[in-house]
């Protein structure tokens, strides 16, 4: 591969580190948003968003990860970008964790006003 292909697929690989880097910073701040919103008034649609942020980490994380690979062939040295990827995964497993316990707890949440609404509905039916 010439000289010039090489920093192509540099500057494509730092283009998906920036999009990786940008929907890590998105999941964090939409965690931290459902986290502060009282259940009672947090809507359906923003762990529908959170659940969109998280499949967009994911696709940015591959395509980092296929223009690692692309580049695996070259004289370039990419001992700091394999380490980039590493702590890439790490964050991504830990998102991953996070957004769970956030739909979780979300979903608990909604389970236990579903059930306040219905003993007070049925408490005072009688």
């Amino acid at each position: 591969m010439d000289l010039e292909g090489m920093k192509h697929l540099k500057r494509k690989l730092g283009g998906f580190k920036g999009s990786f880097t940008r929907a890590v910073n998105l999941c964090i701040s939409s965690i931290r948003d459902l986290n502060r919103i009282d259940p009672v008034n947090r809507h359906p649609l923003l762990v529908n968003d959170l659940e969109k942020q998280l499949l967009k980490l994911e696709v940015a994380y591959d395509h980092l990860g296929e223009s690692l690979m692309a580049m695996d062939g070259t004289q370039l040295d990419l001992t700091d970008e394999y380490t980039h990827y590493d702590q890439c995964t790490t964050e991504l497993l830990q998102i991953k964790s996070d957004v769970k316990m956030v739909i979780a707890q979300n979903q608990e949440d909604c389970r236990s006003m579903n059930e306040g609404s219905r003993t007070t509905a049925s408490g005072t039916g009688g």
